[in-house]
């Protein structure tokens, strides 16, 4: 259930290079190695895509894109801005992750 070999990226990489890679190849993820090649984040298709944040001691939610808040007039430019950001600042730092030994129940249940 997932690409062999493993493609990754360093850290420093920029948005645009991870996203041309993960179109090339392909692929719904990307992990992100340091420079001793030990896995620092991953890099997911949700990444580049709006999320919802809530605001502290509120019930409102509102769009972030890039960790920046989203404004209607704004997408445009939050794109083009992200081009040349590192996957760094956006990718999830908390990977969990399954050994290649574990059967497809136990990746789900994981």
């Amino acid at each position: 259930i997932m690409s062999s070999p493993v493609v990754t990226v360093p850290l420093g990489t920029s948005l645009e290079s991870a996203a041309r890679l993960m179109l090339g190849r392909r692929i719904g993820c990307l992990p992100v190695c340091d420079a001793h090649g030990r896995l620092a984040g991953i890099l997911t298709e949700s990444d580049f895509a709006a999320k919802e944040h809530g605001v502290p001691f509120s019930l409102y939610r509102f769009p972030q894109l890039f960790g920046e808040w989203l404004e209607a007039d704004g997408v445009e430019r939050m794109y083009a801005a992200a081009r040349q950001r590192p996957v760094e600042e956006v990718m999830t730092r908390a990977v969990v992750s399954v050994v290649p030994e574990d059967d497809l129940e136990t990746v789900v249940r994981t």
